[in-house]
């Protein structure tokens, strides 16, 4: 059985060779998989919208310390329960010191996962090997 992201991945890469893949926007494919019938639009929850911009506002809140040091004052823990994942947000400073210390963890797994991917990437592009990286 073919999951959801595989089927949107599929819907994409038809969308991208009908382009003779020339780059466009997931709007662009969105709305032709729509109006090919390859994908329905979805029932909109209000709240869950607002929620997703609540959540993007609190992300990219930064202060800066008495020493000049710039931080992200919310910091988010996500977590699965019964099969759900959910996602807990903390002030720092209000904040109990478990739920910063898992919010530190993921962040830093985040990091390392996304450096990690962006190397493999790099170094695999056509005419970008390892080698003539390190040449230059």
């Amino acid at each position: 059985m073919v999951s959801r992201k595989e089927r949107l991945q599929k819907i994409w890469h038809q969308h991208d060779s009908r382009r003779d893949h020339k780059p466009s926007s997931m709007r662009q494919a969105a709305a032709w998989a729509v109006s090919d019938g390859l994908l329905q639009l979805p029932e909109v929850d209000p709240i869950e919208i607002l929620a997703d911009q609540m959540a993007q506002a609190v992300r990219e809140e930064y202060r800066t310390d008495s020493e000049g040091r710039r931080y992200r004052v919310n910091h988010a823990v996500r977590a699965t329960k019964s099969g759900v994942q959910y996602t807990f947000w903390g002030v720092m400073g209000y904040a109990p010191h478990d739920h910063m210390e898992k919010a530190f963890a993921q962040r830093r797994e985040l990091i390392v996962g996304e450096n990690f991917q962006q190397r493999n990437e790099r170094w695999k592009a056509p005419g970008h090997s390892i080698g003539s990286r390190l040449q230059r």
